[in-house]
């Protein structure tokens, strides 16, 4: 059974919402009624089946660089197009051999963004960019406003 939030095929149905994989249960509300799990799936389901937590994934990925994968394709004169595409093979092969070696079918989104930064570092020396190594940076100074 799928998951109806995920799309991942690991879900059981244990929620008012409906089936959920382990990940997805995790992180369901625990308490108020049917309409607050049902706003919290509206809010946090991706459409495309199968790319939620690749999307978590690139959400980490940001947090920790301190900008989205790929911004630099943007102002480069490679091609958005082919360099995109190129990407989510890359990362799907990574994805694959990652969730086979450590025998999971399932990764965390602090997993996905260290594979999507090998996967980016990969196509930047590929096209010869320089990619800035600001994540420390990023993450401190985002550190440091959420105490004040």
């Amino acid at each position: 059974m799928e998951c109806v939030r995920c799309g991942s095929g690991w879900a059981v149905r244990s929620h008012v919402v409906g089936a959920l994989c382990g990940r997805c249960r995790e992180e369901a509300p625990r308490c108020g009624g049917e309409a607050d799990a049902a706003r919290w799936l509206r809010a946090t389901t991706i459409p495309l089946p199968g790319s939620y937590w690749v999307f978590r994934g690139e959400e980490e990925f940001a947090a920790q660089h301190g900008r989205p994968p790929l911004d630099w394709v943007r102002t480069t004169a490679v091609d958005e197009g082919a360099v995109r595409a190129r990407y989510a093979g890359l990362l799907r092969t990574a994805l694959a051999e990652v969730a086979a070696r450590l025998g999971e079918g399932a990764l965390i989104p602090s997993t996905i963004a260290v594979l999507i930064a090998g996967v980016e570092r990969e196509l930047a020396v590929r096209h010869r960019v320089l990619l800035s190594e600001d994540s420390a940076l990023s993450a401190d100074a985002r550190f440091r406003r959420s105490l004040t």
